[in-house]
């Protein structure tokens, strides 16, 4: 009896190998992987679908696996552009072709970890006796063994969590909408954070669709082979994730009564939310109507204060970041108008405001300062020495993470040209360090604009002895798209990686309170995203003596712990590549 294949058969492998290698084949595969990158952007903030999350890498696995490792990294980046077009094209508000730029280069990423996919599942699911078979063996080896995917589902989830880690800063960094993001409305899922940081999210959902792959793939050769393999590896894989989710929220309940033992003092914040267009320049008469708004909102505050006479009285005012667009110390007619209506509150209320403003500070010769973003706590001052242009300031926190292109231009110094071609008409300093703004029993960490997508920047702040953080930002570049939401939704995992309550105070929308549990307990309106201007005071329980979580005080472990597990994946493909080669030459010296 010969294994000789029918002619049917073999004709219609060939036809198929044809259309896989050819250009129908490469075409088909980029519309899936382009539809599939679209799809994963639909469990992102803004439109908050949960099965894409779990589902949207499986074409992707499956199209990389078998190809080289070069047509894994475009597939990747064809993937990836078409997540980022879509998940970042509220760009396309500050100007058309950003999103489309941006795209490209955060696809590069995901084409980096596409790229060592093929790789590690040629040569960690495949033994060294199965390869030297010949392609038609491997195509029929179906079944991988428990320790080899496991593996080789673990490493992969690994590397990607390592290149998303890298992402997060280099080149100033962009942690915009990592995989984690997806979980952020899933209170119990995101608990992990306060040991794994955001990054352990994306492992588990990582992991969970490579295993989905190989279970998929595990029963569509059970059923034509009539053999049934359990897919252990998928169900250790979802089994975590449940574990995850059902023992956070079994745990949630006491960790809260654990964080309501610390010594907890009750502050009276309040957050003032004028809904200002942006306006970053237009004369005085729009700086005066922005100081109007701001003014208005922050009296009402003030009366209805002395009015209620609550127990917890208001400690202190924010105000949006750049809420009123110009310097408060300018010594110009606005900004005299700007000091005189903002030390009239300080002496009606005697309450402290924190500004949003530009400060300058550093003289950089000939005849130049350096000029900061920077939250500026002002009070109630001293009117006998009212010559002191400063007398008010108590406190003042500049921005450290600064947007490139947008508060600096990289290179500028030595590519001038660069500046005037993309520049936006400025070029900020950073600030010197993370320093907590201190009032009373509060320390607050202070984050400007896109600062609190940045882990470091809230454990810097907490280690520098913060009790909780306060978000001033303006989204108003963004009055029609998902940036506003996309940006409060990344925000809300630096409350549970530093189990600190969180104000964030925003222009237009989503000013509100977060609780150390990730759970916004409070808002200017029901509908944080409304996109109305107000005013109100939140009740922050604020700890005086905080313990800090594991991945404050320890930081990126977890990353450090995926970057060797993907290394012993890539050192076990590396090991067993070579076993094959040497296994091949040992072959052809004994023919």
């Amino acid at each position: 009896m010969t294994n000789e294949i029918p002619p049917e058969l073999k004709e219609k492998e060939a036809r198929y190998l044809a259309f896989r290698t050819g250009w129908k084949g490469t075409l088909t595969d980029l519309i899936i992987l382009a539809l599939s990158g679209c799809y994963f952007t639909l469990s992102f903030p803004g439109i908050d679908w949960c099965l894409p999350a779990w589902t949207a890498l499986i074409p992707l696995i499956a199209l990389c696996i078998g190809r080289s490792p070069l047509r894994a990294f475009f597939y990747g980046l064809t993937f990836s552009y078409f997540w980022n077009l879509t998940g970042c094209f509220f760009l396309r508000e500050i100007m058309i072709f950003i999103p489309f730029i941006f795209g490209v280069v955060l696809g590069v990423f995901t084409a980096l970890f596409a790229a060592g996919i093929p790789f590690i599942c040629r040569y960690v699911l495949y033994p060294v006796n199965v390869q030297l078979a010949g392609c038609r063996k491997r195509n029929e080896y179906c079944f991988f063994p428990f320790g080899r995917e496991l593996l080789c589902c673990i490493s992969l989830a690994a590397w990607w969590t390592f290149v998303e880690w890298i992402r997060s800063w280099i080149f100033t960094g962009f942690p915009w909408n990592l995989v984690c993001a997806t979980q952020w409305d899933n209170t119990p899922f995101i608990q992990i954070c306060e040991f794994t940081g955001m990054y352990g999210i994306s492992f588990l959902i990582v992991l969970f669709n490579f295993s989905a792959y190989f279970a998929i793939r595990k029963g569509y050769y059970a059923i034509r082979k009539k053999e049934w393999h359990i897919p252990w590896v998928f169900l250790i894989a979802a089994g975590a994730c449940l574990l995850n989710y059902f023992a956070a929220s079994a745990w949630m309940p006491h960790r809260e009564k654990q964080l309501e033992q610390e010594e907890i003092c009750k502050i009276g914040i309040g957050v003032v939310q004028p809904h200002l267009s942006q306006r970053r320049s237009g004369g005085m008469a729009l700086i005066l109507d922005a100081l109007e708004h701001c003014s208005s909102l922050t009296e009402k505050l003030l009366a209805d204060e002395k009015a209620k006479k609550e127990p917890v009285p208001l400690t202190l005012i924010a105000w949006p970041e750049s809420a009123v667009p110009h310097p408060y110390y300018a010594l110009t007619d606005a900004g005299t108008a700007y000091r005189q209506r903002v030390r009239t509150l300080l002496s009606s209320g005697n309450i402290p405001i924190l500004l949003g403003t530009i400060t300058a500070g550093d003289f950089v010769p000939p005849d130049k300062y350096n000029l900061f973003n920077s939250a500026l706590l002002v009070k109630h001052g001293y009117p006998k020495d009212y010559r002191d242009l400063f007398y008010d300031t108590a406190g003042c926190y500049s921005k450290v993470h600064l947007v490139p292109y947008g508060e600096f231009i990289p290179l500028n110094d030595r590519f001038p040209a660069l500046g005037k071609m993309v520049g936006m008409g400025r070029n900020l300093t950073p600030g010197k360090g993370f320093y907590p703004l201190e009032l009373e029993k509060l320390r607050a960490g202070v984050l400007i604009c896109y600062e609190d997508v940045f882990p470091y920047t809230a454990r810097n702040q907490v280690r520098s002895g913060a009790n909780m953080l306060l978000v001033i930002t303006n989204d108003a570049w963004y009055p029609t798209s998902y940036e506003p939401i996309q940006h409060y939704a990344n925000s809300v995992f630096r409350t549970v990686e530093t189990r600190l309550p969180m104000v964030r105070c925003g222009n237009s929308d989503y000013s509100v309170l977060i609780d150390a549990l990730g759970r916004t307990v409070d808002s200017i309106y029901e509908d944080p995203g409304l996109k109305k201007s107000g005013s109100k005071k939140f009740i922050v329980p604020v700890p005086q003596k905080h313990e800090m979580t594991f991945y404050t005080r320890y930081g990126n472990l977890f990353v450090l712990l995926c970057s060797l597990l993907a290394f012993c994946g890539f050192g076990f493909a590396m090991y067993q590549k070579i076993q094959l080669r040497r296994a091949f030459a040992k072959n052809l010296t004994v023919e």
